[in-house]
């Protein structure tokens, strides 16, 4: 495509300049601009927000109380949102009536099974800037609060992982923050910038949060709009910057309810009324592509594995590419999908994408430098095979597809010294299995030989590595697949 340009171009000199002859003969130009340049095809470029939008955007509402089930959790449906919500586990009883305003776990495993997030905000809420370190089973300790809280939100939603905490009463410093990033992957406080597009290290673990406040009175909608106003720059500053805003809330109340809950001096409570207006009005930037709305756990996955990714071009010809993706991520956790532009042949028009056992169709378009395909794809999930065309037939799917094995991700991992790797295989096949190191050399081959169809199993010792991301790539005929086992000592 770019010789193309590179030929317009020179066509276009050549018009300015009066000279154009009345035929344009071949050997006017190199060779090397008339052939296709194919350098670039299968580079992959994963964009900033899931589907290339401007900026993301998280609703978190903490304590884990009634009302946010009964009014937010159906505004948020509504419009398809994601919320997270930061439960005290303790508060949080098997069923109703509760404990004062809180929730029951019907409630929250219901909001759980419909994709929302499930956080945890501590056993007590008390001010962790006051508690000992202590251990995990001694009450009253940081430890104990951080993980005790984790490991019942864990046990009540046992299909989920509970990843992310929001610090009761915002308070942390550094050794708060070191300690939370024992038993999770970001930490939720409190602060009107919004989060920046990049994160390292225990910058994680202090994410700020708006909770929004209100001048009183409050006996309508209309006496809430002034507020809507200072959310929509609020919102629009972080879609110019393309950073992350969070938004924090407690109590969800209609109007007909506020005025008691006010006199009561429940925190800053929201109406039901007003989140509908603001989902609202976040529906509509969406649909305009300017924020991407998700959980705070899968903003947090999405950005490191964004950050920490790198892939390899295995192969790529006029019918087929093959990629293979990674991160440096623990597999069980960082599953959520990227978006990424894939640079293709200029003739692909239509494209299948087959990773694992994900069949997807896609259309091509121009970026204004090369042919690109716009696909979802998930580190260590399988290679990614490409090819042109609209594969709809369900026998030309199969054919391309790796199904002549299958090569199970290995357990434990992380492991310290040994992990099984397991492997099925369709037919009788020579089979190679080797461990490789971060630079690609090859550590060991623990596998050459023939196995006979059927499941399989290999035991990896590591006792003489050092801890870290290693690979292990599995080749079977003229196939393979490679993925990611992490050492940790």
């Amino acid at each position: 495509m770019r010789n193309r340009l590179k030929i317009l171009l020179f066509f276009l000199i050549i018009l300015n300049a009066s000279i154009l002859p009345n035929i344009l003969h071949k050997d006017l130009f190199t060779e090397s601009l008339l052939s296709d340049d194919s350098s670039f095809i299968g580079q992959v470029d994963v964009k900033r927000w899931q589907d290339d939008k401007s900026s993301a955007f998280s609703f978190s509402f903490d304590d884990g109380l009634l009302s946010q089930h009964t009014f937010a959790f159906p505004i948020l449906e509504q419009y398809g949102f994601k919320g997270t919500f930061y439960l005290i586990p303790p508060y949080v009883t098997d069923s109703l009536p509760g404990i004062w305003r809180y929730g029951s776990w019907r409630e929250f495993t219901e909001a759980s099974d419909s994709g929302h997030e499930i956080g945890s905000h501590s056993m007590t809420h008390p001010h962790f800037l006051d508690l000992q370190i202590g251990d995990t089973l001694t009450e009253g300790s940081l430890l104990f609060e951080l993980y005790q809280s984790k490991h019942i939100v864990d046990s009540k939603l046992p299909d989920k992982n509970c990843t992310t905490f929001a610090y009761p009463y915002s308070e942390h410093n550094s050794d708060v923050d070191y300690y939370t990033s024992l038993f999770y992957q970001s930490a939720r406080a409190v602060g009107p910038e919004p989060n920046l597009y990049s994160l390292s290290d225990l910058a994680w673990f202090g994410l700020n949060s708006f909770p929004f406040t209100f001048d009183l009175p409050r006996d309508s909608l209309f006496d809430d709009l002034d507020e809507f106003e200072d959310f929509k720059n609020w919102v629009e500053s972080t879609v110019s910057q393309s950073n992350w805003a969070i938004m924090q809330t407690h109590e969800v109340l209609p109007y007909s309810l506020l005025q008691e809950a006010i006199q009561n001096g429940f925190y800053e409570p929201v109406a039901a009324e007003w989140l509908n207006l603001v989902c609202s009005w976040i529906k509509e930037q969406e649909s305009n592509n300017k924020v991407w709305v998700a959980a705070v756990a899968d903003v947090t996955k999405y950005m490191k594995e964004r950050d920490s990714y790198s892939y390899n071009l295995i192969s790529a010809d006029e019918n087929k590419i093959q990629i293979e993706l990674t991160d440096t991520l623990n597999n069980e956790l960082y599953d959520i999908p990227l978006t990424a532009d894939i640079i293709i042949p200029d003739n692909w028009n239509d494209v299948t994408l087959i990773q694992g056992s994900t069949t997807s169709f896609y259309n091509s378009f121009f970026d204004g430098a090369n042919f690109v395909v716009r696909v979802r794809v998930i580190p260590d999930a399988g290679m990614i095979e490409l090819y042109n065309g609209h594969l709809t037939n369900v026998e030309s799917i199969a054919a391309l597809m790796p199904n002549n094995f299958k090569l199970y991700q290995n357990y434990p991992n992380p492991f310290n010294p040994s992990t099984k790797i397991k492997f099925d295989l369709k037919n009788r096949s020579q089979v190679e299995l080797s461990i490789f190191d971060m630079l690609g050399r090859e550590i060991t081959k623990l596998v050459d030989s023939e196995f006979e169809s059927g499941s399989h199993e290999v035991t990896f010792n590591a006792k003489e590595l050092a801890s870290g991301i290693y690979f292990y790539k599995i080749l079977v005929g003229n196939k393979q697949e490679v993925k990611k086992l992490i050492l940790s000592k």
